[in-house]
């Protein structure tokens, strides 16, 4: 859809560069290690520096995996039903928000994120520093930790992001008072109307195309994901 937008998730892509970074250099030096420690108890006739070097790089190995498997569990995107029970549990207070946004989307406020907006001059369409805090204010509350994109007539909130700004994926609420359609950039035999579930979504046979996909929760509310290759 021409209306949604990419974003890169600043957190999880340090955490999952310093995890890759450190296995890269983990890999050379193990080798390098293992070869030192080979030779040294060869000339000792004794094999006991290499043991006990195997044995820590063994448990270095294993802690990395841990870790590496951690974040990624933490940094998995929310499955559909924990969107839906979050939504029903704050359902008064999105909808009070939501016409908020709409107020101020007419007057240009176009996006809030946690750490930016658009437009950089919020005095130019007569909003405020604490106009921005009480949104963050509400994002927290409302599990919406990246904020909103506005148009008119609808609101997509960011939930979880993840990649670069031209290729990546994203979950979160849409409100939109037109029923969205799903995108596919591979014909999968989907209907364009919003999915029943969409966890249940297995791609275009197996293949990583681009796709939006929506699930209906509520009237004019919906969850949506977005995945670009």
């Amino acid at each position: 859809m021409n209306f949604l937008k990419f974003f890169i998730t600043n957190d999880t892509l340090f955490i999952l560069f310093l995890t890759f970074s450190f296995f890269l250099l983990y890999i050379p030096l193990s080798i390098i290690f293992t070869i030192v420690f080979a030779i040294l108890d060869i000339r000792k006739k004794k094999f006991r520096y290499l043991k006990k070097f195997l044995i820590i790089d063994g448990i270095v190995f294993v802690i990395y995996l841990l870790i590496t498997g951690l974040v990624f569990y933490v940094f998995r995107p929310p499955a559909a039903e924990k969107l839906v029970q979050n939504f029903n549990e704050n359902k008064e207070n999105f909808r009070v928000l939501n016409e908020k946004i709409l107020i101020d989307q007419k007057k240009g406020l176009e996006r809030v994120d946690d750490t930016w907006t658009r437009p950089g001059n919020l005095e130019s369409i007569g909003l405020n520093n604490k106009d921005v805090k009480d949104y963050r204010d509400d994002f927290k509350r409302l599990g919406v930790p990246r904020g909103f994109y506005s148009y008119p007539d609808k609101v997509m909130y960011v939930v979880y992001t993840s990649g670069l700004s031209i290729s990546g994926s994203s979950r979160g609420y849409l409100y939109s008072i037109e029923e969205p359609k799903n995108y596919f950039k591979k014909n999968c035999g989907y209907s364009e109307r919003p999915l029943k579930n969409i966890d249940d979504f297995g791609g275009c046979e197996g293949y990583a195309a681009s796709y939006t996909i929506y699930q209906q929760i509520d009237k004019d509310w919906y969850i949506y994901e977005d995945f670009e290759d």
